[in-house]
């Protein structure tokens, strides 16, 4: 049901809303493709990536995703920045060190925790 999955993709979707716009794919489109991508073992349930470059190839973009420490990034490129606090995580697409989308209006994580992760995307 739409409900169930606005629901999930609200609260846990952070990550994957992120890739899609760092990617230059519409983050709305996860509501219409959400059971696709579980049933494919992209998405779990929860909304959890659980193979980037899936993800990336099934809105046909063919792109690498590596985890680094945060000072690890490319100059001018993208990445997603895990921001987190006790108890807490969220995800935003980063460049230059600097916050340039968050799929929420306001987060916590961003303001009063701190940057404990990257994700490196390369598109190729």
């Amino acid at each position: 049901m739409i409900q169930d999955t606005c629901e999930i993709l609200g609260s846990t979707g952070c990550a994957v809303f992120s890739f899609l716009y760092a990617i230059g794919q519409e983050p709305e489109l996860l509501i219409k493709d959400f059971g696709t991508l579980v049933d494919n073992k992209i998405l779990a349930k929860d909304a959890t990536v659980l193979d980037y470059s899936k993800l990336a190839k099934f809105y046909g973009e063919n792109v690498s995703v590596v985890w680094r420490k945060p000072g690890e990034f490319i100059p001018g490129q993208m990445y997603l920045g895990r921001w987190t606090r006790p108890g807490f995580n969220h995800f935003v697409v980063m460049k230059d060190n600097k916050v340039v989308w968050n799929p929420m209006k306001y987060s916590k994580c961003v303001s009063e925790g701190q940057l404990s992760d990257i994700r490196v995307i390369t598109i190729f």
